[in-house]
């Protein structure tokens, strides 16, 4: 996307998110402020005063305690006189302001210190829900760790995604003895009943998601000189886990690769196999074997095939390619789509198959057909789902959060995402969603 086109695009991205009607509830009254409170509990107050219409004098105490800057005290503090002449634009303003405050490392780990535990433990009650659970929402909480420790140095964060590792690790199917019932052995992968309907098996999807966080964390222990003989159980457990897979491995003759359904013949689909593409470059990241490597360069080179343009000449893809023709399955919906993109960027940044071109060639879809005014593509049938269905189950601009990760290599994306979330209420700010917490974390600042 060049400059210039970037400029006019962001600038109407500004006007197209405002363009959905919000009526706030009536004004409501406003619980005192406690500035004892942990910082999450003080964004919780915050961002809940703001959309249940309980604005009033008292929030400046809560932007402060989150670490507001001076210039936007100011405009709080304008905004707050103004809230009996004009309430609804003015409480709309504070929400923005209180949703453009920069990323704390003390917010993060709050969220994450209590959120992560929780759901550990609730998959302790229901095992048969791990392989998939581990893999949405808990790798989105440990990518959000991860990425934390990397951009503040927080020794607890990464201490936190540490004891989540070792607990799944000990829940693992081969930890437990629990035999895939399809393959007919234990095998060292994380199962469950919701792949295949009647079956415990693995599934090469949430295998991959899972391994990939493991495998990321030894790299960035390694990189940090921390948690080392961690570092080294960790990545020999993806390794393992992902090489359950190898034997399903199916190469076609343009060097195309792929993987099938679980119980079945057919591709997974796209964004599966992307899933499993970034496990695997994660795990070549810090071990450099040469087969692993190669079977992600397969992967990516199955994904790039799948591309061709519509007729409005932007490049797209399906959601699940058959093998001979590339094309099937229906369009790829935005929380799809976003694990799709983290592969073609890691690919991408490491020059496999994809490179900077193609990335942008591709964030070019979501701009035609994700960043879209209501009545222009503004369907579920859109290629991807548009930014017009916030609040629907897994819709909505939550799923472009992972994507701030990335955003670096995109030339200001992650600028519109911001504008995003900080215009649109109804879709419930950061950290509403495991995913916003990556996103969450992609804003922190050493």
């Amino acid at each position: 996307m060049a400059v210039g086109t970037l400029r006019s695009f962001l600038g109407d991205l500004r006007r197209r998110v405002r363009h959905r009607p919000w009526r706030l509830p009536d004004p409501q009254p406003l619980a005192g402020f406690d500035g004892t409170a942990d910082p999450l509990t003080v964004y919780g107050w915050l961002r809940g005063a703001l959309l249940g219409n309980r604005a009033g004098p008292p929030l400046r105490p809560a932007f402060v305690a989150l670490g507001a800057p001076d210039d936007t005290l100011d405009r709080v503090d304008d905004l707050i006189g103004r809230l009996d002449a004009d309430r609804q634009p003015a409480v709309l303003g504070l929400y923005s302001e209180a949703m453009r405050l920069p990323a704390t490392e003390a917010v993060l780990f709050s969220y994450l210190n209590r959120y992560l535990p929780e759901r550990l433990e609730e998959l302790d009650r229901t095992p048969e829900s791990r392989g998939h659970s581990y893999a949405w929402p808990v790798s989105y909480f440990l990518d959000a760790a991860l990425t934390g420790f990397e951009r503040t140095g927080s020794h607890r964060l990464m201490d936190l995604a540490a004891h989540a590792l070792d607990h799944m690790l000990d829940r693992r199917d081969d930890a437990t003895a629990t035999p895939d019932t399809i393959r007919g052995a234990v095998v060292p992968c994380w199962g469950g009943e919701g792949f295949v309907p009647g079956e415990h098996t693995v599934n090469v999807t949430a295998g991959g998601r899972i391994s990939h966080q493991f495998a990321r964390f030894s790299a960035v222990a390694g990189a940090a000189g921390v948690h080392l003989e961690r570092a080294d159980r960790y990545i020999a457990a993806a390794v393992e886990s992902v090489g359950v897979f190898d034997g399903e491995y199916r190469e076609e003759s343009d060097g195309g690769g792929w993987y099938p359904v679980a119980g079945g013949d057919l591709p997974e689909a796209l964004n599966h196999l992307a899933a499993i593409g970034s496990a695997l470059l994660a795990v070549h990241d810090v071990t450099g074997d040469s087969d692993t490597l190669e079977r992600a360069r397969g992967l990516a080179r199955f994904v790039r095939s799948a591309w061709y343009q519509e007729s409005d000449g932007v490049t797209v893809w399906d959601y699940a390619p058959e093998a001979a023709s590339r094309r099937g399955g229906g369009t790829e919906f935005v929380w799809k789509a976003q694990v799709t993109m983290g592969f073609i960027g890691m690919a991408a940044g490491r020059s496999v198959v994809f490179g900077a071109e193609d990335l942008a060639t591709a964030w070019g879809a979501f701009d035609a057909h994700v960043f879209t005014p209501r009545g222009v593509n503004a369907t579920i049938y859109s290629r991807f789902r548009p930014l017009d269905l916030f609040g629907d189950y897994r819709g909505g601009y939550q799923s472009l959060l992972p994507l701030l990760a990335i955003a670096g290599d995109t030339r200001g994306m992650d600028d519109a995402i911001e504008e995003i979330v900080a215009s649109t209420p109804w879709a419930g700010g950061w950290l509403h969603r495991s995913q916003g917490a990556v996103g969450y974390a992609s804003r922190l600042t050493p």
